[in-house]
């Protein structure tokens, strides 16, 4: 790694070996490679790496090094999540030494103005919003996050980045919750983003943000995160009005020489959009003629129905209900054998839950 930057810390553990053990298993899952030594632990994630060393009694010495301060931050962010997680909640007050920047801000917040509200079908409302976009104009992490109160009124407050390297608000007693939703457009030039909602009768923070938003509301917004397109030569999306946003986005994004299919769960033919691809994508509409939403199979049913060449050309994509996520997980498990990287299936939301 080559012109890259670090952040050292100690942490008193009582049996490091264990906890780090399964931090290492857990990240192994997402893809990071594990060199394992006695007393130490290397983990790699592409350009970033996590040194743990240590001897009986003594503190956990931790290094990390990234290519460039902003994912030295996200790092560092992410490696004293995950050890409050598995059973070190001391990390919280962690001090660290940073080469390079150490931002007192979090790096990808940004305070953002509705500039319009449109209802563009009776159950999906567009918000336009304006500030500084360029971070967002990329296809391979699609999602935000949106702060807001527990009665969708925008948050506006802003984070800083505490000593341990995790985000502190300005009254911890009352931190605004944070809702994923998919820029549906990016515009660097107008400085302009869309992000769309699904609205209904029983409305969470996001419906009611949705709702309730107005020109000149100013919103705090994280991001951009998630995954987001994959090149491939073929393509399986299918997910309900939920994931409608991102399969419209990367449908838009896909190159002529791209081909598959599309299914797209909605309650019924008012919600359909007008979608726009230059790849050979078939689009088949599915619609629950008002059975509520998370209530039917027409998804799980679509994608048995289809066969898959699980040959590493095929990108599988699935955003759904939970119960339908992990039916559709388990099936394409036990059904194919598909290649890292070339499939993502994903809950968006969960029946009974007002997540919105």
């Amino acid at each position: 790694m080559t012109h890259s930057v670090s952040a050292r810390a100690r942490l008193m553990l009582d049996e490091p070996a264990s906890l780090l053990t399964a931090l290492a298993e857990h990240m192994a899952e997402h893809g990071a490679k594990r060199e394992s030594y006695p007393e130490a632990l290397t983990l790699t994630l592409d350009d970033k790496k996590a040194d743990f060393r240590w001897s009986a009694g003594g503190p956990v010495n931790i290094q990390l090094t990234a290519a460039n301060d902003e994912q030295l931050y996200y790092l560092r962010e992410m490696a004293v999540h995950h050890l409050i997680e598995f059973g070190a909640p001391q990390a919280e007050a962690l001090s660290w030494e940073v080469d390079g920047e150490d931002f007192k801000h979090p790096p990808n917040f940004r305070l953002l103005t509705v500039v319009a509200n449109e209802l563009i079908t009776p159950h999906m409302r567009r918000l336009t919003l304006s500030g500084d976009v360029a971070r967002y104009d990329t296809l391979k992490a699609i999602h935000v996050k949106i702060m807001l109160q527990p009665d969708g009124k925008p948050a506006t407050e802003q984070p800083t980045v505490g000593e341990s390297g995790l985000i502190e608000w300005p009254d911890p007693r009352n931190r605004p919750l944070a809702r994923k939703y998919t820029l549906r457009r990016v515009d660097v030039a107008a400085g302009q983003v869309d992000i769309d909602f699904v609205v209904h009768e029983d409305a969470g923070p996001g419906s009611r943000f949705a709702e309730m938003a107005v020109p000149g509301d100013v919103v705090g917004v994280f991001g951009a995160g998630g995954g987001g397109l994959v090149d491939k030569p073929r393509y399986l999306f299918a997910g309900d009005e939920t994931a409608l946003p991102a399969m419209a986005r990367m449908l838009e994004a896909l190159p002529k020489s791209a081909s598959g299919h599309a299914f797209i769960e909605v309650n019924d033919a008012a919600e359909r959009q007008v979608l726009t691809t230059r790849a050979d994508i078939a689009v088949t509409w599915l619609e629950r003629g008002g059975a509520a939403p998370g209530t039917t199979s027409l998804l799980v049913d679509a994608i048995k129905a289809t066969p898959i060449v699980a040959d590493g050309d095929t990108y599988v994509w699935v955003g759904c209900e939970f119960q339908a996520f992990k039916e559709i997980r388990d099936y394409l498990r036990h059904t194919y054998d598909l290649p890292k990287g070339s499939h993502l299936v994903v809950g968006y939301w969960r029946l009974g839950q007002s997540d919105d």
